[in-house]
């Protein structure tokens, strides 16, 4: 392999790589919170409902 092809096959690795850890967390958590959500169908003591995003940011700030 020339040093051309060789160069923009590792650019091209290197994008995809950074591209996988692109997810916001925002989308991060409510995943988490809608699965919370649905996990939680009355079989198990009631737990605390995880808080909106929004609010979450509001008191982990608070914290800092």
């Amino acid at each position: 392999m020339t040093k051309k092809p060789l160069f923009i096959v590792l650019a091209l690795i290197i994008a995809f790589i950074a591209g996988c850890g692109s997810a916001p967390s925002e989308s991060m958590y409510e995943g988490v919170r809608s699965q919370q959500k649905a996990n939680s169908g009355g079989t198990e003591p009631k737990k605390p409902i995880l808080p909106s995003y929004q609010q979450y940011q509001q008191e982990r700030s608070k914290l800092q």
